[in-house]
């Protein structure tokens, strides 16, 4: 079965200050299209460590002018949540760190909460991507090309509302095959409920065809197929 990930393509930051939306909107694409051409590197060569940097500063400008998905959805953050305390200090005393727990109970208390977020579906990509899901099964499970091709194109919001629609009419209908290792009822229903969510936030969704993507060179070696968020393996 081939892994079909839907990651989200994140909309401008409202509200920019001198920066006109179309100016925003022409700059995200130019740090898009950077970034993707020095991942696509990743995978015919080694970086040099100056130039991980570059892609870092590169991600790192493009969140700025974007909104994050976890922000958008109005993610609870960790000292929201009962106990958040005692929770953290267990976390400290298995953490790789340096810091003091003090310092570290600062630092990660106002962090965003993906355990206890109600937008990480059962098919969600988490740990990596708890905002983003995993519906390779629809491939397989869907009876119709026009569909099927049109799961696996970029989407924006108009057409994750469309596409939405037409997986919630096969889902009432019936008119789709039954898959052991997999509820595929319960994974159209969950995907029609992702896309029209995100769609409503402004978001749009990047398929991945993780199986057929390229593996990245890292100084450890190959990784990959890459997930979504290709370029953060690498540093």
């Amino acid at each position: 079965m081939k892994r079909l990930d839907w990651t989200l393509i994140r909309p401008p930051r409202p509200g920019r200050k001198n920066m006109p939306v179309k100016r925003q909107q022409r700059r995200i694409e130019e740090l898009e299209s950077s970034i993707e051409a020095r991942v696509h590197e990743a995978t015919q060569r080694l970086l040099s460590e100056e130039e991980v940097d570059q892609l870092a500063d590169l991600e790192e400008r493009l969140e700025d002018l974007t909104i994050a998905s976890c922000e958008a959805a109005r993610a609870p953050r960790v000292s929201d949540g009962p106990d958040w305390e005692n929770r953290l200090v267990d976390e400290y005393a298995e953490a790789d760190t340096d810091l003091e727990l003090d310092d570290y109970l600062e630092m990660r208390k106002q962090d965003f909460d993906c355990e206890r977020c109600p937008h990480a579906a059962a098919y969600s990509l988490y740990p990596q991507d708890p905002c983003e899901i995993s519906v390779g099964p629809l491939l397989s499970v869907l009876d119709g090309d026009v569909l099927v091709r049109a799961i696996v194109r970029p989407m924006g919001p108009d057409d994750m509302r469309a596409v939405a629609s037409e997986l919630e009419r096969v889902l009432d209908a019936g008119r789709f095959k039954t898959l052991a290792e997999v509820d595929a009822a319960d994974l159209l229903h969950k995907s029609v409920d992702f896309l029209r969510f995100w769609a409503r936030l402004g978001f749009g969704i990047r398929p991945e065809l993780v199986d057929d993507e390229e593996a990245l060179q890292t100084p450890d070696g190959l990784i990959g197929p890459p997930a979504g968020g290709t370029s953060t393996l690498l540093h």
